[in-house]
């Protein structure tokens, strides 16, 4: 379903079946682009090859306009009473998909699995007539002509057959889109994330398997933040994910959410929302931290990160002992009132704990370091105010702050007074 921006029309669709409802009246309309029976038969036989949930895209600059995929990229002017082709075939359409599926034993007769169809599709929100296509068996198209002219850009090393889940515009850079693939079903595992900043000519891989996404997790989308370039969120088969560079690196953004697949994200009023398979919507309120860190790593100058109201007394959990995620931050706050006291303390050395005394603050001037399990400097704040780390088996808050063994449960406390830890 697609809303139009005044939201007052929500568009849907059923394997071809194009439906729009006005939300203010309740009055719902349906309309077929060429009504055809689709039971039983062949994909060959059908004129229009529609995935079950086809996609539909409003144009980024006309909500007059919207667009239908089949094979072909459908337009229409008029809300769905009159369509046009937009594009010509942009599926791979290999004669060995253009059969009924579930033979020999047991032939599919509700026609719900369609290959060689359009999955996905994006209007350019920075270019008018700049379009991109992805399909369910693999190649992926872009217009920059408004339609009269397409080019092939599939990612050459992208193996063949994938299913195109996302395709995600930059909201920052002409030309810059993300593609994410899913080969699942080919008993390909790999995350399949793909990165173009001119308009598909070259694509960079930013799932290599080793940067923070396992490569066993298949992809399933990926968002740019529309405020903050070169901040990322990305789902998969079994999480949430989040790049401060532009997909070179990937940490876990679970969180407390399930483990589950991830299938849609969207940045809406500050907030992260995600949809999941089976494990409802969830919501992580106001990203405006990971903005302000992905800043400092676009921006290489000193960086001061601080929470907003909705982030006070904020709690996390982690086992001593763990393996760090590369790029992991603590959120620091009053930062300028601390830096306008003199410190009282020489700092250590980069790397080495600074432990408080115990039932003290933390002396200003001493470093809260995070480190992965090699005991290497990952991420470094001086100084390091009011921030204690605790431990207790059960789970409980400690009077008093002491190193854990390895394996034992974490809590940590981000608070700006010592008399909240």
């Amino acid at each position: 379903m697609r809303p139009i921006p005044s939201g007052k029309i929500v568009y849907g669709d059923c394997k071809g079946e194009f439906g729009r409802m006005n939300m203010a009246t309740g009055q719902e309309q349906n309309f077929w682009i060429n009504p055809q029976q689709r039971y039983g038969k062949n994909p060959k036989e059908m004129m229009y090859r529609f995935v079950r949930q086809a996609p539909i895209e409003i144009d980024a600059h006309n909500p007059g306009i919207v667009y239908h995929g089949s094979q072909y990229v459908h337009k229409s002017i008029d809300g769905g009473l009159h369509w046009t082709k937009f594009s010509p075939d942009v599926t791979a359409n290999g004669p060995e998909s253009q059969v009924t599926s579930g033979e020999p034993i047991t032939r599919d007769m509700t026609g719900e699995e369609v290959y060689a169809a359009l999955y996905a599709m994006r209007s350019s929100r920075l270019e008018p007539g700049v379009f991109w296509t992805g399909s369910n068996d693999g190649p992926v198209w872009v217009t920059r002509d408004n339609g009269r002219t397409w080019k092939n850009v599939t990612p050459p090393e992208l193996p063949p057959g994938g299913r195109v889940h996302t395709i995600e515009d930059s909201p920052h850079r002409r030309g810059s889109a993300y593609v994410s693939v899913y080969r699942m079903y080919l008993n390909d595992f790999k995350p399949y994330l793909y990165m173009t900043n001119d308009y598909g000519a070259h694509w960079t891989l930013l799932t290599d398997g080793a940067n923070g996404i396992p490569a066993t997790q298949p992809m399933h989308i990926v968002r740019e933040d529309p405020e903050q370039e070169g901040l990322l969120y990305a789902g998969t088969l079994e999480g949430a994910y989040v790049s401060f560079d532009q997909g070179k690196h990937w940490q876990t953004l679970q969180q407390n959410l399930p483990a589950t697949p991830v299938t849609d994200l969207k940045v809406h009023h500050g907030d992260l929302l995600a949809s999941t398979m089976g494990r409802s919507f969830w919501v992580m309120d106001d990203i405006a931290p990971l903005r302000q860190l992905a800043a400092s790593v676009t921006k290489p100058a000193r960086s001061r990160t601080t929470d907003s109201p909705n982030q006070a007394g904020a709690i996390d959990i982690t086992r001593a002992g763990a393996r760090a995620d590369r790029g992991a931050f603590a959120t620091v706050r009053d930062l300028d009132a601390l830096e306008s006291a003199q410190p009282t303390a020489a700092k250590p050395p980069i790397g080495q704990d600074a432990r408080p005394a115990q039932g003290s603050r933390a002396a200003l001037g001493s470093s809260l370091a995070i480190k992965p399990f090699d005991g290497s400097n990952v991420f470094l704040f001086t100084p390091a105010p009011a921030y204690r780390v605790h431990y207790s088996p059960s789970g409980g808050r400690p009077d008093v702050p002491e190193y854990p063994p390895a394996g034992a449960r974490i809590d940590y406390y981000l608070a700006a007074s010592s008399g909240d830890v």
